[in-house]
């Protein structure tokens, strides 16, 4: 005989325990547009880095996808107003930098990051 409100327990504590488990990583990384990092995004550039690679554009957005060992994988424009070439440097830098935390949950397996320059 199949006991439905034991299902439904250990279900609603498997619910919980991932509920628990979700906080405690927002807790304790840092947020990149649904991926997590060990260290904070304002670290991986140097304050002058962001006007040499943008020139004259404001800012740029790229997105990437973290493998299961925490490295970033795919990465490319996130949108048409940042080029390529821009993209292409960024991404590279973020792949050389950035300390992503090896994804546990479906959302942190993926992520954008915008770069911005600073105003004068």
């Amino acid at each position: 005989m199949i006991d439905a409100d034991a299902d439904l327990r250990a279900l609603v504590l498997s619910d919980q325990a991932v509920a628990v488990q979700r906080e405690q990583r927002e807790d304790a990384f840092h947020y990149v547009g649904g991926a997590r990092s060990f260290d904070s995004p304002t670290r991986w550039f140097t304050p002058s880095e962001p006007r040499m690679i943008l020139g004259d554009n404001r800012q740029a957005e790229v997105r990437f996808t973290v493998a299961a060992n925490g490295k970033i994988n795919l990465c490319h424009a996130a949108d048409d107003d940042t080029d390529r070439l821009m993209a292409t440097r960024i991404c590279a830098l973020l792949r050389q930098r950035a300390r992503m935390v090896p994804p546990v949950f479906d959302e942190e397996k993926s992520g954008h990051f915008e770069i911005r320059r600073a105003r004068r």
